[in-house]
């Protein structure tokens, strides 16, 4: 996120200098933030100034107000559209939008809510579209009460036919990570993904971190992150699976990129006491088969 001028600082975020150098991270908002270096000054959520503060890694110089909590957006939404929310056991987390979604000929609302099983921040449309079509899908939620929910949710993009291969350019305004994660869960295809990508580092982190859902894993976002795997730095990605965590270091190939084309075997050597508990992946370990995605 680019810096903000003073006094312009938006509810639940913080301006912060870094005392030195950290990766990159996903937010709670779904945006990427760095990596950022020694002296940056950057405008952060405000939960992660929290926890970079308490790392030292960062000195927070400017807080902003507190976001609105969801009962203070739930009080000011329309009636009909809060009964919805409250008898589906879900909560606004960011002000609704009264929009045209694809493919439909009224406004409806478009609402951001948090799935408590992913852990992720999904845009869900209100009403229902009177007829269902391609533009839109059917998905599932975890709600607060650990109950799934089914929800509609904007389809961005039609999903490409076995022969169609050309992709709908990236929307005004659209960053590229979310360029990355709607080919990547559209395709499947790692490779196509990555052509939207505008550093191979950052694309790469999007596509694990979408195969890590694909196997049922929470990815967690910085102030979730225990403080015992934060000591030791920033990873890539963290994410949990019941009681096991997973850390991904997301490292661009480079040099084994050509090793591994002249068809030798790479070996990955460490000082730890025994290699089992590492895996590579690579851009074939990252392909999802049809029937992951292919399922409307």
């Amino acid at each position: 996120m680019e810096s903000e001028s003073m006094g312009t600082l938006r509810p639940g975020y913080s301006r912060v200098r870094f005392g030195r150098p950290v990766g990159a991270w996903t937010g709670g908002d779904g945006k990427t933030y760095g990596p950022y270096g020694e002296g940056d000054e950057a405008v952060v959520e405000t939960a992660a100034a929290g926890v970079l503060e308490a790392l030292g890694i960062a000195e927070v110089l400017e807080r902003g107000p507190a976001p609105r909590t969801s009962e203070e957006i739930a009080a000011g939404l329309p009636d009909e559209l809060r009964t919805y929310l409250k008898l589906a056991g879900l909560d606004p987390v960011g002000e609704p939008t009264r929009e045209v979604p694809p493919g439909s000929a009224e406004p409806l609302y478009v609402v951001p809510v948090r799935d408590e099983g992913a852990g992720e921040v999904v845009r869900i449309v209100y009403p229902w579209p009177r007829r269902m079509t391609d533009r839109y899908r059917i998905s599932a939620v975890t709600n607060k009460r650990g109950e799934s929910v089914l929800v509609v949710v904007p389809f961005e993009g039609a999903r490409p036919s076995e022969t169609e291969e050309a992709w709908p350019p990236p929307k005004p305004g659209e960053r590229s990570d979310e360029v990355v994660r709607r080919v990547y869960r559209a395709t499947g295809d790692p490779r196509r993904a990555l052509e939207h990508a505008s550093a191979l580092r950052d694309g790469l982190r999007v596509i694990a971190e979408e195969k890590l859902r694909d196997s049922g894993y929470r990815v967690l976002r910085l102030e979730e992150i225990p403080r015992r795997i934060l000591v030791a730095g920033i990873p890539s990605v963290v994410a949990v699976k019941g009681n096991e965590y997973l850390v991904a270091e997301v490292r661009v190939g480079g040099r084994l990129r050509v090793y591994a084309d002249a068809g030798a075997r790479i070996v990955l050597v460490t000082d730890l006491e025994e290699g089992r508990k590492i895996e590579v992946w690579g851009l074939k370990e990252l392909s999802r088969p049809r029937e992951a995605y292919d399922i409307f």
